[in-house]
């Protein structure tokens, strides 16, 4: 079996920047660091994998008190259930 999976990655870091009708600072966020992030995995025992990741994905839902609505979750719809 095989997975793939991939993201955007993009670091902020905080600037100064001068207001040009004020001239007063203000702080704002710039994109110092952009790369796209991927990963592929093959699993040789797929019975294995399936077990052990549905074991921990069910004590992940507890931990974090989710509402399992998947046996699988992607990183966008994790990312939107811990946001609640």
């Amino acid at each position: 079996m095989l997975a793939f999976d991939s993201k955007d990655f993009l670091r902020r870091k905080l600037v100064y920047e001068l207001n040009p009708e004020t001239k007063e600072p203000f702080k704002t966020e710039e994109t110092s660091f952009y790369t796209p992030l991927g990963v592929g995995v093959e699993f040789n025992d797929t019975v294995a994998f399936r077990e052990v990741c549905i074991k921990r994905v069910q004590e992940l839902v507890t931990q974090f008190n989710l509402s399992q609505k998947r046996l699988l979750y992607d990183s966008y719809s994790l990312r939107e259930e811990l946001a609640h």
